[in-house]
């Protein structure tokens, strides 16, 4: 995941100074953005970039107003075609890809160990995923309102070249890099842990901090060699959207849910639970198989 945004921020910053009128390659582009977000190696934990998380939250939503206005002010007469859902391998493609605009789960375990108060959290976790609702709808809503069979992914692409689009892309940067640090810390807390005694991280002191930075700057070195590989978001996208989130978001959440407490729910639960899980499976059959292919013909 962090690697596409990764990928996601050198893209949106090459378009930036090309809106500038300037040039940057994407290579280029991917080791500013990589030196940029080191940073976050000084991060001991989530609870340090909660006020970041903050920041991330007000460039959500002031990109999705940007966008919103943007779109109803320029809408053209010819809006696409509007058509019926087709469930075809195109489709389960896209319901996986949206899939990841929520597969925050991987990530829930490290911030509830590191919230200054866990008992907050069920009500965090619904104000969060509440808020993410409230800002996908509308885009999703207006935009295939708006150009029909011809919306672009990302949406951005639509945007009238201008100060808003500038204004969309600086929003969308701004959330992504946040996002990195947020979604590779847990990762890195992981590593961390598991060579606690090989590289003695249980000794504190200065050595212990530099030993963290140093592990932290080659999961960012990871990140940024697989950007520069693959630079193709939308093929990188479906392909991990549709190996990993299908699992975090559909099959284990409700696969562990039914399991642990499976004498004390009514039996329609955990057939809502089964028929989300068959999704999750077939999603991920279809998706990967199409990305598979998607990236063969590339």
């Amino acid at each position: 995941m962090s690697t596409i945004f990764l990928i996601l921020c050198a893209s949106f910053l090459v378009d930036l100074v090309v809106y500038a009128g300037g040039t940057l390659s994407f290579n280029h582009s991917a080791l500013v953005i990589a030196a940029f977000l080191w940073f976050h190696v000084w991060f001991d934990n989530m609870n340090q970039l909660g006020n970041l998380s903050f920041l991330s939250v007000v460039a959500t939503l002031l990109l999705v107003i940007v966008v919103v206005v943007d779109v109803f002010q320029n809408v053209s007469e010819d809006r696409g075609e509007h058509e019926v859902i087709k469930l075809s391998s195109s489709f389960w493609s896209s319901f996986v890809a949206f899939a990841f605009s929520f597969g925050a789960h991987p990530v829930l375990p490290s911030v509830v160990r590191d919230m200054r108060e866990p008992q907050k959290y069920p009500a965090m976790s619904s104000v969060t995923f509440l808020i993410i609702t409230i800002s996908y709808l509308p885009i999703t809503i207006i935009g295939y309102w708006a150009f029909g069979d011809k919306v672009a992914s990302p949406i951005l692409d639509n945007v009238e070249d201008g100060v808003m689009k500038m204004v969309s892309i600086a929003c969308l940067l701004l959330n992504l890099l946040i996002s990195y640090a947020v979604c590779i810390n847990p990762s890195e807390q992981a590593l961390e842990k598991t060579l606690e005694k090989p590289l003695k991280l249980d000794q504190p002191g200065p050595l212990k901090k530099v030993k963290q930075v140093l592990l932290r700057t080659v999961f960012v070195g990871v990140t940024l060699g697989i950007a520069i590989a693959i630079p193709d978001f939308p093929l990188v996208l479906d392909l991990v959207a549709s190996l990993t989130n299908t699992f975090t978001v559909f099959v284990l959440p409700c696969a562990f849910y039914s399991k642990i407490f499976f004498r004390k729910l009514w039996w329609p639960v955990h057939v809502v639970n089964g028929i989300i899980i068959a999704i999750g499976f077939v999603a991920c059959g279809f998706g990967t198989a199409t990305a598979i292919q998607n990236l063969i013909d590339r």
